[in-house]
């Protein structure tokens, strides 16, 4: 599903924070997974992402998972606040942190208040001290809104959705849905990815 005239500025969406310098260099797309961590499809899809964050590095691009459980325009889960704090304070953890909470919520771990979450994420190797600063400011809210936005921007109709945005436009390029499976849908990313990056 393609999507085209739709512009996200980072003032606006503000998913992945470049510096001016930084956009200036960068040459590969931000690929943005929105996702709920209770969804066992994006779950399922959790163990392919490194796939993703190979092909997206090596366009020098970004990668973001960015979750919006329950769905666009409730309220955030506690976990999803603490999510954003972790990935304020940490930004290259993000990654690490989803699989903890997918693990998390899988476990019927104690994931229903954002100390609770931070607690399991510091179990999983992670660093939070940080991350409880980030807590006490509206960041994570923010930041949760923004994905929101993003979601319906794309028109989102299932979890979990990629999408592709151009870093120096703020264009949405593409964007990719859950289908039924988690392996066709990440060879789906790739390859697209891969092709962009062969046009250049």
């Amino acid at each position: 599903m393609s999507v085209t005239c739709k512009r996200l500025r980072w003032a606006l969406c503000g998913l992945i924070v470049l510096s001016v310098q930084a956009l200036a260099s960068v040459k590969g797309p931000a690929v943005v997974e929105l996702v709920d961590f209770t969804c066992a499809h994006c779950r399922a899809e959790s163990t392919y992402v490194p796939h993703i964050l190979r092909a997206v590095r090596a366009v020098h691009g970004r990668f973001e998972v960015a979750p919006i459980q329950p769905a666009p325009g409730a309220e955030p889960a506690q976990s999803v606040l603490a999510y954003y704090a972790e990935l304020t304070a940490y930004p290259g953890d993000g990654v690490q942190a989803a699989v903890a909470l997918y693990a998390g919520y899988a476990q019927g771990a104690a994931l229903a208040g954002a100390r609770s979450t931070l607690s399991w994420l510091s179990l999983h190797g992670l660093p939070t001290r940080n991350a409880y600063v980030e807590l006490a400011t509206d960041t994570p809210l923010r930041r949760w809104t923004r994905a929101v936005r993003l979601a319906g921007l794309t028109h989102m109709v299932s979890f979990p959705t990629f999408a592709v945005i151009n870093q120096s436009t703020g264009t949405i390029e593409h964007v990719f849905t859950w289908h039924g499976h988690a392996g066709r849908l990440t060879r789906a990313v790739v390859t697209y990815i891969d092709q962009q990056a062969t046009r250049k």
